[in-house]
């Protein structure tokens, strides 16, 4: 602390008397400021700086509170008298006197401007110029609170600053922050408590507040108009009441679950009663409030109404649901009527082709010795009907193949395989020793899609050779198709219908399908379909996206 003052026997008797009049002031203000209602603490404060400007003799009194940047921030509480205070506000920076114990949060005490002479610069002619004869700047605070400066200044008196004084100021400054920090804590709870109240009155859902056993004691508009009760009605009940027809034996659970000591996190859906007797389908978020340990603990309730949703959702499911049952009868449909014309084909047409085929092989063989001409129109019918029939026998076994409803799946996809190979279209099938599966159905799933796959590769893929394997890993088949064919833009192709019946069938038995095709490098399709009824969705995602190309999803 920098002090200049006059060397007068006197002053020690002056200042000892300040400093008990200090004392006095400081037990005083405490216990005023202590015991005073947060509207009247300024009012106690002004009334303490005006006592400290007379017990010092000083009729300007500032308290300032240091800006993050370091300047000085605006006038808190000062004396009536304050002409000089906002030039005295703007020009302590400037003073090299002031400016180098402010930057240090060092005091600095003068008690008459005509001691300056110590002091180099022209202070003295700045602080005359504001009218400044006395004048003690006295820093407070830390870096962990706020930073402040109490300001006592004289235009006339002499002012006596010892260190004794000097630290009273400061306690009775310390006495001034905690009571300012007490009505700023007060003003603004006071405003977080308005804020609150506008928010509760004005949310667009329901809110409101229970009591620890489960009495409400505030509700808002909204919440009334969903659960149909007043105001004055729900005070009167528990939260309890609106959901007991369908949680009687879990009351007590969700009592304790509403009021135990941690903050209850997440939502939950709930059926609730209204007051008519209709059934709500309500979301519901419950938070304990903090509250002061002798505080009894208390429940917000935010309410919403989904019945519309919920009544959406269950209109959505039930026409999933129907869409999924169209689907499935819809290709039992189809592969019935496949059954159907391939039977046809096979026992009817075939076998008249068939014979047709054998007469006219009679009549060539009878016409041997005939005209030539009519000899070689009979070779060439014969010809022409067993290549018909031969179409036929390939027809019939891609509408229906038999050897899948008799031998299995594994012999079914040989014999696929081996028709759609060509000389320039060579199909390679490898499967593993597993046993086919269970159910009919995948089978028959597993069958569609390379059958699907294979006539796409043939018709669109320009390759030479494509590949399918089929393996069992876990109670689940894997089948891929690939091919090194021109590929193409899955992002920029729309599906076709072949993509969309086998992802159909998919979904009929369970199954996924990924789809992943590089422009000028290839097609992959990948199939996972669980074998057993019981497995999950879950574990089939987990099992595929082990076994899959790159993960990759069509």
């Amino acid at each position: 602390m920098l002090s200049i003052r006059p060397n007068d026997s006197s002053v020690d008797f002056v200042q000892d008397q300040h400093s008990f009049l200090l004392r006095r002031l400081i037990s005083r203000t405490s216990k005023r400021l202590a015991a005073c209602p947060d509207e009247e603490i300024e009012e106690n404060i002004r009334a303490a700086v005006d006592s400290v400007c007379s017990i010092t003799s000083t009729e300007i009194a500032g308290w300032f509170f240091f800006s993050p940047s370091g300047d000085l921030a605006d006038v808190l509480h000062f004396s009536d008298n304050c002409a000089p205070l906002e030039a005295l506000l703007t020009g302590l920076r400037d003073f090299p006197w002031s400016s180098n114990h402010l930057n240090e949060k060092k005091s600095a005490t003068l008690s008459d401007i005509n001691s300056l002479t110590p002091v180099t610069g022209n202070d003295g002619r700045s602080l005359r110029r504001l009218g400044i004869r006395s004048i003690a700047l006295l820093p407070y605070g830390s870096p962990q609170t706020s930073e402040r400066l109490l300001v006592l200044s004289s235009s006339f008196d002499r002012a006596y600053w010892s260190p004794d004084i000097v630290d009273q100021c400061a306690l009775l400054e310390s006495i001034f922050f905690l009571a300012y920090q007490r009505k700023l804590a007060l003003s603004e709870a006071a405003e977080n408590e308005r804020r609150f109240q506008q928010l509760f009155r004005t949310a667009a859902v329901g809110m409101a507040m229970a009591d620890q056993e489960d009495r409400f004691l505030l509700v808002n508009k909204v919440f009334c108009d969903i659960v149909g009760y007043s105001a004055e009605e729900l005070r009167l009940m528990r939260y309890s009441e609106l959901s007991e027809p369908f949680c009687k034996g879990a009351l007590a659970l969700q009592s304790k679950r509403l009021h135990r000591t941690e903050v209850v996190g997440g939502q939950r859906e709930q059926m609730l009663l209204r007051k008519n007797g209709n059934v709500l389908s309500a979301r519901i978020t419950i938070t304990l409030l903090e509250r002061s340990p002798n505080e009894r603990s208390l429940s917000l309730i935010m309410l919403e109404d989904i019945t519309g949703q919920r009544t959406a959702e269950l209109e959505l499911n039930r026409s999933r649901s129907e869409v999924k049952t169209l689907a499935s009868q819809l290709i039992e449909l189809q592969e019935n009527e496949r059954k159907r014309i391939s039977r046809e084909l096979h026992d009817d047409i075939g076998q008249r082709l068939s014979l047709a085929a054998s007469e006219v092989a009679l009549l060539e063989r009878q016409h041997s010795n005939g005209p030539v001409g009519l000899t070689n129109r009979l070779g060439t019918l014969r010809e022409d009907l067993d290549s018909l029939c031969t179409d036929l026998h390939y027809l019939s076994h891609s509408l229906h193949s038999y050897k899948l409803q008799h031998l299995g799946l594994k012999p079914a996809l040989k014999d696929l395989c081996l028709r759609m190979s060509r000389p320039d279209f060579h199909v390679d099938l490898i499967v593993d020793d597993a046993e086919d599966p269970k159910s009919k159905e995948v089978s028959l799933c597993l069958y569609r899609v390379a059958q699907e796959a294979l006539n796409n590769a043939q018709q669109h893929a320009q390759t030479s050779f494509v590949a399918v394997t089929l393996t069992r890993l876990h109670h689940k088949f894997y089948m891929a198709i690939q091919d090194l064919g021109i590929g193409f833009e899955t992002s920029a192709n729309p599906q076709g219908l072949g993509l969309i019946s086998m992802k159909e069938r998919l979904k009929l038995v369970n199954g996924q399908l990924i789809l992943h095709s590089i422009l000028g490098r290839g097609t992959e399709i990948w199939v996972a379909i669980p074998d057993s009824e019981n497995t999950s969705d879950h574990e089939i995602n987990l099992r595929f996206s082990s076994i899959g190309p790159q993960g990759e999803a069509a």
